[in-house]
């Protein structure tokens, strides 16, 4: 399994670790360890910050992120602080992105869950590199 890396724009290219396009790629990015089904599939490994540095990707949210399916990872990507809808919460708990990964807040009598932590950030970099493609 080889590497793809995910620019802006959602421009994903097979790669090499140590290859001139990674060297070289912009913020945002991330490197993926292996292919999926779809655009943003794979294991996530590394992200590129706005400082020019890759850094790791915390392996939960590895897990967490590979385990969801593709339409759930749409949907959190086309609106990262979208309120949870009961399915999406319980396809995220069995991910083990569960409550300490997520954060609620009461409006006027609703209780609202929405995706907190190392997975939100995770996702509003995706989103960032998905534009308004998606």
């Amino acid at each position: 399994m080889g590497f793809h890396l995910l620019t802006k724009g959602a421009f994903r290219q097979s790669v090499e670790v140590d290859s001139p396009a990674v060297q070289t790629a912009s913020s945002p990015a991330v490197l993926f360890d292996g292919g999926g089904a779809d655009l943003f599939g794979g294991f996530p490994v590394r992200l590129l910050e706005n400082t020019g540095e890759w850094v790791n990707v915390p392996d939960a949210v590895g897990r967490q992120w590979e385990s969801l399916p593709a339409e759930v990872r749409g949907r959190l990507i086309r609106e990262p602080s979208i309120e949870l809808s009961m399915e999406d919460f319980d396809v995220l708990t069995r991910a083990e992105v569960g409550v300490s990964a997520g954060f609620f807040a009461l409006s006027g009598d609703e209780l609202e869950w929405r995706i907190a932590g190392s997975f939100k950030n995770f996702v509003e970099l995706l989103s960032d590199i998905a534009g308004e493609g998606l």
